[in-house]
């Protein structure tokens, strides 16, 4: 949890796009869903931005999901017995192939609520699986850091959900979202060179923007 408040990016915000003068151009409410927007974009390319390391429950069988407003799993990294309280055993990770030799019929060994290795697939972030699977009731907590979905900020009282290291890349992206939706050259260049800006800082050059293609102004309104 961040501590800088919203009211404090948005003034800053203002001070960039000259608008401080009442009647503002933009209000403080649209301002207020970009940085909302702003904070969804940054957890959806740096997860850890966002991560929660609560002890949460399996289910039955080896299958398993991370909690309702998670994201990706980071990593699974103790057992928290059947109360979801007490520390037990670490956790092991395992790739299925290697799993797979060891213990052929690993998906229908014995159940246990206590979990010795999970596997990960990049491809499904939401999901894992365990071994031993777990038991039909009963099931154990296990206790890992995943990223989940920011909590949106509520008001421009109300301080950033992230740390305040991601408040220059937020502003960024919803100085982005602001002069994206303008009709002149100058502002779509200056919403691209805010947009770069943003993944630069969070890291991700790979996204960074070569050109601005105008039809986009329609797709994302």
């Amino acid at each position: 949890m961040g501590t800088i408040l919203a009211s404090a990016i948005i003034s800053e915000m203002r001070e960039v796009l000259f608008d401080t003068v009442v009647p503002y151009r933009w209000s403080d409410t649209s301002f207020l869903t970009k940085l909302n927007n702003a904070q969804r974009f940054i957890v959806q390319h740096v997860p850890k931005a966002n991560v929660v390391n609560d002890a949460f429950q399996l289910s039955a069988g080896v299958v398993q999901s991370i909690p309702a407003g998670g994201n990706e799993l980071v990593s699974l990294d103790f057992n928290m017995g059947t109360d979801g309280l007490t520390i037990g055993a670490p956790i092991r990770i395992i790739t299925i192939e290697e799993l797979t030799s060891l213990i052929p019929d690993w998906t229908t060994a014995t159940a246990s609520a206590i979990v010795q290795y999970f596997m990960f697939n990049e491809k499904d972030p939401s999901h894992f699986y365990v071994y031993p699977p777990q038991p039909a009731s009963d099931q154990g907590y296990v206790k890992g850091p995943y990223s989940a979905n920011p909590t949106d900020i509520a008001s421009t009282a109300t301080a950033i959900t992230l740390s305040d290291i991601f408040s220059n890349p937020m502003k960024m992206f919803a100085l982005y979202e602001t002069l994206r939706l303008e009709t002149d050259a100058l502002a779509l260049q200056q919403a691209v060179g805010y947009y770069n800006a943003c993944v630069m800082e969070i890291g991700r050059k790979d996204l960074v923007m070569k050109t601005y293609n105008p039809n986009r102004k329609q797709e994302n309104q």
